[in-house]
């Protein structure tokens, strides 16, 4: 780990790093949760790899971002406030942003996976109240941990780099089984897929609706490398 005046990489998984805007001291539960979790989700899904170039801690990622925005004669602050980072309360997966002027191809290199500094400090409250939300049938049925949490982002990821919510095979499931993965899940086709993606990574036995999302999408990536051949 290095501190955030010497941000080094963290290393996923064989040829795969992300740079690291997690604190010095950052416990190694949670280091093993987000190297374990992405590590499988890029071996599986190779495009994730694009899609998540950064793991850490918001504040640590707009202290950074900010000061490189006002470098280049951008309004850090506004633009930072803009895509909503500031305002988060857990965890949240930042995509890349579209267009070619210098403040999108800053923030582009910043797209990964982020949480709040509450969430590192208080890790075994966090776990709680997502066991909470399972009881209460808000999120899906998951492994009740942070590694929940950080696969629902990866979700995300992926949906962001396969386009997968746009896809005609994925909206007839959701439309389908809109209820099946949670009260969440089913007010958007975006958390819908990011919660069967969790539910599946994260569990031995995940319910039939997550196992075909993830079987559709890996449908969908093998007929696109048949159409590239």
């Amino acid at each position: 780990m290095r501190t955030l005046d010497d941000t080094g990489k963290l290393r996923i998984c064989s040829g795969y790093t992300v740079d690291n805007y997690l604190d010095a001291d950052t416990s190694g539960y949670l280091l093993q949760a987000i190297v374990d979790v992405i590590g499988v989700a890029a071996r599986d899904f190779p495009q994730v790899k694009k899609a998540i170039r950064c793991v850490g801690i918001s504040d640590n990622m707009v202290a950074r971002c900010r000061a490189e925005l006002d470098l280049v004669g951008a309004d850090g602050d506004k633009i930072v406030a803009r895509i909503g980072i500031t305002r988060m309360s857990g965890m949240c997966y930042l995509p890349r942003i579209e267009g070619r002027d210098k403040a999108s191809k800053i923030l582009s290199r910043y797209c990964g996976i982020y949480m709040t500094r509450s969430v590192l400090e208080h890790i075994e409250e966090f776990e709680e109240k997502l066991r909470r939300s399972i009881s209460a049938g808000w999120i899906s049925i998951g492994s009740g941990d942070i590694r929940q949490a950080i696969a629902h982002e990866v979700g995300h990821a992926i949906d962001y780099a396969l386009r997968l919510s746009e896809r005609e095979e994925i909206i007839q499931i959701y439309l389908s089984n809109i209820t099946a993965m949670g009260v969440y899940a089913s007010s958007d086709i975006r958390e819908y897929i990011a919660e069967c993606y969790a539910e599946y990574a994260t569990l031995d036995t995940p319910c039939d609706i997550a196992v075909q999302v993830v079987e559709t999408i890996q449908k969908i990536i093998s007929d696109y490398d048949l159409y590239k051949r």
